[in-house]
């Protein structure tokens, strides 16, 4: 957790305890998980060879059954939803994201053995499916709630070496290990530990594994403190969930951390990780060190350059941050992400000079492309509307102008149209967007949202059938 969002990171803990404690927080979120909801790995192969399989098996029934199945979830009826998913895979037996679907089904309505052989069956079917690994991992625990903590313990060291397979195939998923275990944090760290300690030769997976349990922990220990500061009464009700078993020290992960590069010296993730230690001791010019030996490692993770420039501006070096901004966009342009650290930038009119600097510097579509996203945040719109959303349109039409195939420029866009209330020119940006990308899915979702406001229904219905035709594995 980076310095910025630390305030952010706690009130979001505390609403996650008080709904763990009232509505289940567990299940739900093995259903939900966005880190983790769909395959990633298998994508590409099996999308092809599906896609012709349900050309042959009538496409357009598959999307609606899709559609009644999701409709089902949204309204909580999971057993329709059971249902519906169950005579997918029965016209489609081999289709691995089926089965995905299904398995988190069953384990929001507590059927966490028939979600786990099902998880077990897809990894059969896809060995190199990290995310699988991750999924039955967290079900065998999930599975351990209500029952003794002999049991738990057992799940728990049955999830280990799921959860170390995972990060052999996929490091960077260390970050979304959820740690389901009814156990105490503190317990947790010791069978780790314990693993670790059991195993002939020791790899930097383990200690990534170690890391992650030790700042789960603390993360937990954090939960509790603000619920037994802000709400007595879920502690007195749910007295464990208040309950404290010693303290987690941040240098621990630090030390995981440096075991696991002594190992690997070149494994990237491995540095971020400890940036993100690192800057939650309040080491920001280590952690940004850190960071750039990650970026030097891979240079294709675009989150790396994200938390870098978290720790210059941090540090109030915003003009070294806006760079390291431009080159993250160029790696993925992620909009969101991009849109959030400019929140976090207490005086942003600097930050726009530094970005239209650059572009007189070095005047291409992607710079265009990020001082558009720039002026469509949030932070700009609500203070006026009007006019940074036609600073915004100016910007992503220079960015078009430069490189008409950017299908996420076409997006934006389009972003922008509708908020200038032009629909018609909106909906015309959005199917440009898919057209050069059909796999964009925030396209999709914005072109919906134009049909139904020019009450185009039917057209937003093909549209949603289109998504999920062209979507489903991402």
């Amino acid at each position: 957790m980076s310095y910025l969002h630390t305030q952010v990171f706690k009130r979001r803990l505390f609403a996650n305890i008080t709904h763990f404690c009232f509505t289940g927080l567990v299940l739900l979120t093995v259903l939900c998980n966005p880190t983790l909801s769909e395959p990633t790995l298998v994508n590409r192969r099996e999308a092809q060879q599906t896609t012709s399989s349900l050309k042959r098996a009538d496409r357009r029934n598959i999307e609606q059954l899709i559609y009644q199945a999701d409709t089902a979830q949204r309204n909580d009826n999971y057993p329709e939803a059971e249902k519906i998913w169950q005579q997918i895979i029965q016209r489609q037996p081999d289709a691995i994201w089926a089965r995905y679907r299904l398995a988190k089904i069953l384990s929001v309505q507590g059927k966490n053995e028939s979600a786990i052989a099902l998880y077990r069956q897809i990894i059969q079917q896809a060995p190199k499916e990290a995310t699988a690994y991750i999924e039955l991992g967290n079900t065998l625990q999930v599975e351990s709630w209500g029952r003794s903590e002999s049991i738990a313990e057992k799940r728990l060291r049955q999830a280990l070496p799921l959860y170390r397979q995972a990060l052999e195939l996929q490091p960077d998923l260390v970050e979304s290990l959820a740690w389901w275990t009814r156990l105490p944090p503190e317990k947790t760290i010791l069978i780790v530990q314990q693993d670790i300690q059991a195993r002939p030769k020791k790899t930097a997976i383990d200690y990534l594994l170690l890391w992650s349990a030790i700042r789960n922990s603390r993360n937990t220990l954090e939960s509790r403190e603000t619920a037994r500061q802000n709400s007595p009464a879920i502690c007195q009700k749910y007295p464990e969930t208040c309950r404290d078993e010693g303290r987690s020290n941040p240098k621990q992960e630090v030390e995981a951390l440096q075991q696991a590069i002594q190992l690997a010296p070149k494994l990237a993730i491995a540095y971020e990780m400890l940036g993100l230690s690192q800057s939650e001791l309040g080491e920001y010019s280590q952690a940004a060190g850190l960071f750039k030996q990650a970026i030097a490692l891979n240079s294709r993770r675009a989150r790396t350059y994200y938390q870098l420039a978290e720790m210059l501006i941090a540090q109030n070096r915003v003009e070294e941050a806006i760079p390291v901004l431009h080159q993250a966009v160029q790696v993925e342009p992620d909009t969101t992400a991009f849109d959030t650290m400019f929140w976090w930038s207490r005086n942003r009119q600097p930050v726009v000079q530094l970005s239209e600097a650059l572009i007189r510097e070095r005047p291409n579509p992607i710079n265009y492309y990020i001082l558009g996203n720039l002026f469509a945040s949030r932070q700009f719109t609500l203070q006026a509307h009007p006019r940074y959303l036609a600073l915004a349109f100016n910007a992503f039409q220079t960015s078009i102008k430069l490189d008409p195939s950017s299908a996420k420029a076409h997006e934006r866009l389009g972003y922008v149209l509708a908020g200038q209330k032009k629909l018609k020119e909106a909906e015309a940006a959005f199917r440009k967007a898919i057209q050069i990308n059909p796999r964009l899915k925030v396209a999709y979702t914005n072109l919906r949202n134009v049909l139904r406001a020019q009450e185009k229904f039917d057209d937003a219905f093909q549209v949603f059938l289109a998504e999920q035709a062209a979507t489903l594995y991402m």
